[in-house]
């Protein structure tokens, strides 16, 4: 991929990016898809493309992100771990169907919010609509693994589905 920036050495980088599917809200963390937009290198910025998956780690500003926010980052992005046993999940090989060849972990001082970008209005609507349907689902007593089934079934929704029942 012609300006991929993961073909820049790794190391410590100021970037921008824009959230490109709504972030997963987790315990510690939230995890968002981000293009890569501009990587600084040498005291310049370079227009760079390619997706990343980034981590950041909790605090009050998390829980303000949305799809289409563009964020500045300093962090390192590394390649994603495969398999640790014979015949286990693939992490790498499962990101890498989904585009995404780098990952990163952000810790909650080395980001920020720098505007809300340009968000795709049907994709928007989509997911509008989406988070409307599970609120239903929720105000008619669906919890835990009864309402991530009925989430997924439904609507796509995997993120509160566990990995045994994934499986």
């Amino acid at each position: 991929m012609k300006n991929f920036f993961g073909n820049l050495k790794p190391e410590q980088r100021v970037c921008i990016g824009e959230i490109c599917e709504p972030p997963v809200m987790k315990d510690k963390s939230t995890k968002a898809i981000m293009e890569i937009n501009y990587v600084r290198d040498s005291g310049k910025w370079l227009k760079t493309a390619g997706r990343s998956m980034v981590i950041l780690l909790k605090s009050p500003q998390t829980n303000m992100l949305a799809y289409g926010d563009r964020l500045l980052l300093l962090t390192e992005f590394t390649i994603p771990q495969g398999s640790m046993n014979p015949g286990g999940f693939d992490n790498r090989r499962y990101l890498s169907l989904k585009g995404i060849l780098r990952q990163a972990v952000v810790k909650s001082s080395h980001w920020k919010i720098i505007s809300h970008g340009k968000r795709n209005p049907a994709f928007a609507l989509a997911l509008h609509w989406r988070d409307k349907m599970l609120m239903m689902l929720r105000h008619n007593g669906l919890t835990g693994q009864e309402f991530a089934v009925a989430g997924a079934l439904l609507l796509g929704y995997v993120d509160g589905v566990d990995n045994a029942l994934m499986r």
